[in-house]
């Protein structure tokens, strides 16, 4: 699979398993608010993340990927 995280849900960080190193991750709120980006970093800390449902998207260089990500 590509673009795998886990755990979802997750409490206090989350990883995403991607063959690609060159990659960004951009996670997004309910309301489509940008709340964290960075780039080429796999194991993301959620631990001041509000509890809900957030938007997660990988942007590779071919394509992008978009998860839903459960934060509790």
């Amino acid at each position: 699979r590509v673009g795998f995280i886990y755990p979802n849900p997750a409490e206090d960080k989350f990883e995403i398993v991607l063959a690609k190193t060159n990659f960004q991750v951009e996670i997004l709120n309910i309301l489509g608010q940008t709340v964290y980006k960075t780039e080429n970093e796999k194991a993301i800390d959620v631990s001041n993340f509000a509890s809900g449902t957030y938007m997660l998207r990988i942007y590779l260089e071919e394509n992008c990927i978009v998860k839903k990500l459960v934060v509790r």
